[in-house]
């Protein structure tokens, strides 16, 4: 899997929260006021929190979390000036702990509706038969009578 614009036209890197919605000199304003509402705002506050915690930036925090994704092999950042580009590479030597890890995944965690319930509680079951593919695995499905 490959992550292009990790830190979603930099919402994610430390210039935006729920008080400065629209920071001066911001070249994606555009993109990032798409992207701000209430669950875009509890990511921040999360990131703020760990970077806080860390001693790192919010950006660095956010490109961590993106690095540490099991399935990850390349990211692609879109740094327009060498210091975000210093900045971006200097996120290297950041390493989020476990915790933050799971409160990241979890208060970004998508709402997905139809057809996804399904697919998870009776396609793969039926699909798979109880094998494991590729690391997922799936019960048996069993018709309730």
């Amino acid at each position: 899997m490959l992550a292009y614009s990790p830190l979603a036209s930099g919402v994610l890197s430390g210039k935006y929260s729920r008080e400065q919605r629209n920071p001066e000199g911001s070249g994606r304003g555009a993109l990032a006021q798409a992207q701000l509402g209430d669950r875009t705002f509890a990511i921040i506050d999360v990131l703020h929190r760990v970077a806080a915690d860390l001693g790192c930036g919010v950006a660095a925090a956010a490109l961590a979390w993106v690095r540490q994704q099991p399935a990850l092999t390349s990211t692609i950042v879109g740094a327009p000036s060498l210091a975000q580009l210093e900045a971006n590479v200097g996120s290297l030597a950041v390493t989020l702990p476990d915790d933050a890890l799971r409160e990241l995944d979890e208060v970004s965690t998508p709402d997905l509706n139809y057809p996804f319930p399904w697919l998870a509680t009776i396609a793969t079951p039926l699909q798979q038969a109880g094998a494991e593919i590729n690391g997922v695995g799936a019960t048996d499905y069993r018709r309730e009578r």
